[in-house]
């Protein structure tokens, strides 16, 4: 315990050492090529293959606010609008929630994992290299449903799960350019869910405002296990672009 208590007052030191010294707002906003890979139902799950989702580019964006006062934490909003579709014939039986859905019955299926990050983190390190800590309470409000012609059902999903926040970044001195990565994870018994992203960008320097782009790869995973009930091992993955501010 002494020494968890030393680590964790070193951490803050550094933190109080590296804090800004000037209120700094960060901004982005991208698309990310979502492709949808898992298994999903109760009791026997039909993968999302099957049930015919395709890939979709979908959009997100952030915003964050980094300050002078050394015991507060910095404030980071994303949000990001995960909505993927898609229909195909059934070549199995498939239970969703309530609802089963014989062989061979043509149905639609709606997969919307939207949801909205509220992270609080410190920055430990502030110089060529940056690293953040922090936690992340992710609010998801969409809704997954499968329709057929005459049967259709839909589960809202609307919670607020707390998760792990970390965040790495390295500058490519003189250049310009820089490499990093970002990790938000929560984990409990079979169930979890990790968001990971990797990027690689390079940012103007000038003043007022700096502007730069970004490639990168993202890979949302989302397991749950609940015996007899509904079940998810699903990932999301894929390529992404986006346009980002330092104000």
């Amino acid at each position: 315990m002494k020494k968890l208590i030393l680590f964790s007052a070193a951490l803050f030191a550094t933190h109080l050492a590296n804090a800004d010294t000037v209120l700094g707002i960060y901004a982005g906003m991208g698309i990310w090529n979502a492709g949808i890979d898992g298994d999903v139902g109760v009791t026997e799950p039909i993968s999302t293959d099957e049930l015919g989702i395709k890939d979709e580019d979908v959009s997100w964006y952030y915003v964050a606010l980094e300050h002078p006062v050394p015991i507060l934490p910095n404030i980071r909003i994303s949000q990001t609008n995960l909505d993927v579709s898609g229909s195909s014939t059934l070549s199995q039986e498939f239970t969703f929630d309530d609802e089963t859905f014989t062989q061979d019955t043509d149905i639609q299926t709606k997969v919307d994992l939207s949801h909205t990050d509220y992270t609080l983190y410190y920055e430990i390190l502030d110089n060529y290299a940056s690293l953040d800590i922090g936690l992340t309470a992710r609010a998801f409000d969409g809704v997954t449903s499968v329709t057929s012609e005459l049967q259709f059902d839909e589960i809202a999903v609307d919670e607020t799960i707390p998760m792990l926040y970390g965040r790495v970044q390295i500058d490519l001195p003189v250049t310009g350019f820089y490499v990093g990565g970002t990790l938000n994870y929560v984990g409990l018994d079979d169930n979890s869910l990790q968001d990971l992203e990797l990027r690689v960008g390079y940012m103007t320097d000038t003043l007022p405002a700096s502007i730069g782009v970004e490639l990168g790869y993202r890979k949302l995973s989302l397991t749950l296990e609940e015996e007899d009930e509904f079940q998810s091992d699903v990932s999301f993955d894929g390529s992404y672009a986006a346009v980002v501010f330092h104000f």
